[in-house]
């Protein structure tokens, strides 16, 4: 078995490298069954398109803020804690019933999201 290399140059590399390695799986198995299960939630196919109108709005003011954190924080203490953060909002969909709780959580992933 030969072993998975991850060349870089910081010390946390490798560890970064399988974060964004499970993070990719897990968005790659929720990202095609996200649609039903908002719109188990609105009911309508159109409020499941203006779900996600909201969403792409809050990612883009989320890439326009990014650069105000990327310059006060190291970016590997972004990482991990944009990690952090979005797999507890992954784990939070579990537990969301209401429109209300299913935006709050998607917003924190969007956000989070823009930062990884």
């Amino acid at each position: 078995m030969h072993k998975v290399r991850t060349p870089h140059k910081h010390p946390e590399g490798k560890f970064l490298a399988w974060l964004a390695l499970i993070f990719g799986l897990a968005e790659g198995l929720l990202d095609p069954i996200f649609p039903n299960f908002v719109k188990s939630i609105v009911k309508l196919d159109l409020s499941v398109s203006i779900f996600y109108a909201g969403m792409a709005v809050v990612t883009l003011f989320s890439a326009i803020f990014s650069t105000v954190i990327l310059k006060r924080m190291q970016r590997t203490l972004v990482a991990k804690l944009s990690f952090v953060f979005l797999s507890s909002a992954i784990f939070a969909l579990i537990f969301s019933t209401t429109l209300t709780h299913l935006s709050l959580v998607t917003f924190l992933k969007a956000w989070v999201g823009m930062l990884i």
